[in-house]
Formats: structure tokens, C-alpha cells, sequence
């Protein structure tokens, strides 16, 4: 009660100020964002049905939905139930109509240059608030440090990460949900992966940094809930993008059936009792999963237009592969490029088959492997970084972010008293007889004589012009002063 008039001042606890949603109370509540999210999900549901290319609903998404939906994220609570819808709904607009398909694949298989997926845009703009916040005003620099300890202390009971408050407690969070933490000098640490220094990494690494945690986080959960993808630790997300980029529209739709898991075969087909024997149409073999008629069916093998396939076992290949889902580079250079080891069955492959998937095939390829993986696991060593544990992008970027000494082999420092003559070094270059007109001009010397070629009409003008020719014309002393 105000006065005695009966004038009362209404009290609330949350309330949307400007474009976020500001909470008083110890619940979590976003209503702002989560009304923001539920337009944004009837937007993604209408641009699956529109009848326009791949790119341009992705284009849509990065530049419309996602900022148009998860505006204000930074400070504000997410609901994960609506967050999923969304999610989803995007999936459904730019991947396969199946409920087979893997929503995590549909989004790494995108052929934009960013990452589409609600979960990433949240916490890589999580992150950039934190680092503008310190770049406009440094004096918060040491306050937002202060809220971070008492994040990291376990008995300050006003700081829970499972129930955060503001930009910094939403930023620890997100982290907590990645595997990852954050210190108190504002540096993102993660096992087996290289510290993101949110204060002083270029603001265009900051972001690229921030997706690909998120992406490998995705991989592991991917790997974790489909059979085909079962072993993947992480997704080599560029090249897959460098490849889905290349590819044409309809080729893009074919390949995002087979890598999420969304193509039938025969043999789930029989399972529903559509397909009555469940065997192949081409060859009649008995068909148990999609691989059979990428890898396996002798009838369409030899349609294949790259001939370096034809001969390359498929027991040698693990099942993601076969669905064309790269696996991030081993860091072993002696085994294959995903670092599984094959049976002892195929260990005689052929050689092709050994070309294929990057095992060495002779003696000496096979002794220059072994030396080079013992240089680099003698440098992992040194670096306390375990190989079995890190692939080769988290091998080189712990290694190239680590403060030693410098462990790429630099070139020797030459010692030698330099020529006499002064185009000694080029003549060595381009050999005894210059063949283009310029390094004539120049005074190049050849035999102890000005090269005396035959010029052109205009070659001979433009020679005679030049400033250094007039110096050294042809059949003087071969060596400048």
C-alpha cells in the first residue's frame, strides 16, 4: 500500500527489459526467450515445405531464425524443452523426412560455413557477451573474475552452476553441459582439447574455437545413440562441409539420407513387412543394413566411376565410413586415417585396399611410417599430452599452444659467405640460359656473357628503355659494379 488512498505498486519478479528476460527469483525463467523460440519453431516449420535449393533455407536459418529466435540469449534462461522443438524443427526443414535420420548428423552435414544448431549459436554467443563486456568496459573485468570463483568454490551456496543467475553463471553452465569448465583467468578448459583464452584469442579464432567444442560434443552423442555411427569419437565437420559444398542439389539430398541413418534397405523393410524376403533387388544377396548396396552388391560396384574403390574390401572399412561419416585424422601415422586398427584377416589386403584407407603397403613405407610416429609420439610425450586419447587436430593444437620451445623442425641457418657475382644465386635458380626476356634486362649473366637471345621488335624497344639495360647493354662486362 502506497497511502492511504488505496494506490498499490505492483511487484514482480521477472519482466522483460529491453530484449531480455530479467529474473529476481531463485527459479529459472525466460518467458521472453521462450516466446522469441516459439516463433521461431512456426517459422522453421514453414521453410520446410518451401520449394527453394539447399542453401538458400540454410542461409535462412543462420540469418533469420536463429537470431530472430534466441535473441537475448546471453542473459537470459533457456527452457530445453522448447529448445529441442526447435531444434528439431530445423533439422526436419533442412535434413531427410524420417524418423530414422540422426538430427546431430543433419546439422554437420550442412554446407554453410557455420554451425546451424540451437545449442552452439547459444553458447558461442555466450561466450562473445563475456569477451565484448571486458573489450567496452575493462573495469568488469576483475568483478566478472570474482563471480567465476565463486562458481568454482563448491561452499559458496549462493553460486550454483546446475541453477545459475546472469551472462557468467549461463556461460559456466553451458560449459558444464560441453564437458568443459571455466578458470578464473576467463580460459575455457577441456581434456584432450587446447584452452580457449576468451580474453586475448582474435576475436575471428574466438567463435571457430567455440563451434568446434560444441561440435565435437555433438559427434560423441551422435556416436553414442545410432548404430552406423557407433565408434566415432569426432566428425572431421570441414571436410564433410567441403564435400557436402561441392556436391549438386540432388546429390545433397542423397548423401544426407545415407549419413543420418534416414535410408531404408530391404532388410529394415522386411521388418515392417513391406519387403517380403528382404534381398536385394540387383543381386539377390540377403540385405541387412544400406551398406550392402553401397559397398557390398557386386552389380553395382562395377558401375563405380572411381576405379580405386572397386578393389577395396569392406571389412576393411568401419560402418560410419561406409555411410560417409569422416571420422576426425588419428594421430598415428603407422595405422589408418581413423586410427582403428583392421583384423588380422584383412592385415594381406591388397594394396589398393591399404592406399585407400592410409595404411603403409610396402617395407619402406611401412619403416618411414614407424620413424615418423615415433618423432610425434616423442613430441606428444614431451608435451605431457596423451596420444591414445587425442586425435590429430587435438594432438597439433595442444602442441602449437603449448609455450616451450618451438617444436616444428625450422631450417638450418645458412653460413656460407655469399658469390662474388651478384646474379650468382638466380643463375643457380633458373639455370645457365635464361629463357625469359626480363631476367635479361636484368643483367643476367650467362657463360661469363650478357645473354645475347634474339629479342622481338617490341622486346628490343622495351629493353632499350629499361633503366638497368641502359647500364649493362649487351656485350658489356658481365659483371655489375
Amino acid at each position: 500500500m502506497w497511502n492511504g488512498d488505496g494506490l498499490k505498486i505492483p511487484t514482480v519478479n521477472n519482466f522483460r527489459d529491453i530484449g531480455a528476460h530479467l529474473n529476481l527469483s531463485a527459479a529459472p525463467n525466460g518467458k521472453t526467450l521462450t516466446d522469441r523460440m516459439l516463433k521461431a519453431i512456426v517459422m522453421a516449420k514453414r521453410l520446410r515445405w518451401f520449394t527453394i535449393p539447399q542453401q538458400f533455407k540454410e542461409k535462412i536459418v543462420k540469418a533469420n531464425i536463429l537470431p530472430a529466435g534466441l535473441y537475448g540469449v546471453e542473459s537470459s534462461w533457456v527452457n530445453k524443452a522448447t529448445l529441442n522443438s526447435l531444434r528439431a524443427a530445423i533439422a526436419n526443414a533442412l535434413g531427410p523426412r524420417s524418423a530414422r535420420a540422426s538430427n546431430d548428423i543433419v546439422f554437420t552435414s550442412t554446407s554453410c560455413a557455420g554451425d546451424l544448431h540451437p545449442e552452439t549459436y547459444v553458447i558461442s554467443q555466450r561466450v562473445q557477451s563475456i569477451r565484448r563486456i571486458i573489450a567496452k568496459f575493462p573495469s568488469k573485468r576483475s568483478n566478472i573474475q570474482e563471480i567465476v570463483s565463486r562458481y568454482l568454490d563448491s561452499n559458496c551456496k549462493q553460486a550454483n552452476v546446475d541453477n545459475p543467475v546472469g551472462p557468467v553463471g549461463l556461460l559456466m553452465h553451458s560449459m558444464d553441459l560441453m564437458g568443459a569448465r571455466v578458470t578464473k583467468d576467463l580460459r575455457i578448459v577441456r581434456d584432450n582439447e587446447a584452452d580457449i583464452d576468451i580474453l586475448n584469442m582474435p576475436w575471428q579464432h574466438l567463435k571457430k574455437a567455440t563451434i568446434e567444442l560444441a561440435a565435437s560434443k555433438r559427434s560423441a552423442n551422435a556416436s553414442d545413440q545410432r548404430t552406423h555411427l557407433h565408434g566415432v569419437k569426432e566428425i572431421d565437420s570441414q571436410i564433410v562441409k567441403k564435400v557436402v559444398h561441392s556436391l549438386g542439389e540432388k546429390e545433397k539430398r542423397v548423401y544426407n539420407h545415407i549419413a543420418s541413418g534416414a535410408a531404408w534397405s530391404e532388410g529394415h523393410l522386411q521388418e515392417i513387412d513391406i519387403n517380403k524376403d528382404g534381398k536385394c533387388t540387383h543381386c539377390g544377396e540377403v540385405v541387412h543394413d544400406i551398406t550392402h548396396v553401397l559397398w557390398n552388391c557386386p552389380v553395382v560396384n562395377k558401375h563405380r566411376k572411381v576405379d580405386e574403390l572397386k578393389h577395396v574390401d569392406p571389412q576393411s572399412v568401419p560402418r560410419y565410413i561406409k555411410h560417409g561419416v569422416l571420422a576426425a585424422m588419428s594421430a598415428n601415422i603407422d595405422k589408418c586415417f581413423w586410427g582403428d586398427p583392421i583384423s588380422n584377416s584383412n592385415e594381406q589386403s591388397c594394396a589398393d585396399t591399404l592406399k585407400a584407407i592410409g595404411m603403409p603397403a610396402s617395407k619402406g613405407a611401412k619403416v618411414i611410417a614407424s620413424c615418423k610416429n615415433q618423432e610425434v609420439l616423442d613430441t606428444l610425450k614431451e608435451c605431457k599430452i596423451d596420444h591414445n586419447a587425442s586425435n590429430a587436430r587435438q594432438a597439433f593444437q595442444q602442441i602449437k599452444a603449448n609455450k616451450q620451445k618451438p617444436h616444428l623442425a625450422m631450417p638450418y641457418r645458412c653460413t656460407r659467405p655469399p658469390p662474388v657475382l651478384r646474379s650468382m644465386y638466380t643463375l643457380m635458380a633458373v639455370g645457365s640460359t635464361p629463357c625469359i626476356n626480363t631476367l635479361a634486362w636484368g643483367g643476367l649473366v650467362s657463360g661469363g656473357q650478357v645473354e645475347t637471345q634474339a629479342f622481338s621488335k617490341g622486346s628490343a624497344q622495351l629493353r632499350k628503355s629499361s633503366p638497368i639495360a641502359k647500364c649493362f647493354p649487351m656485350g658489356s662486362c658481365s659483371t655489375p659494379p
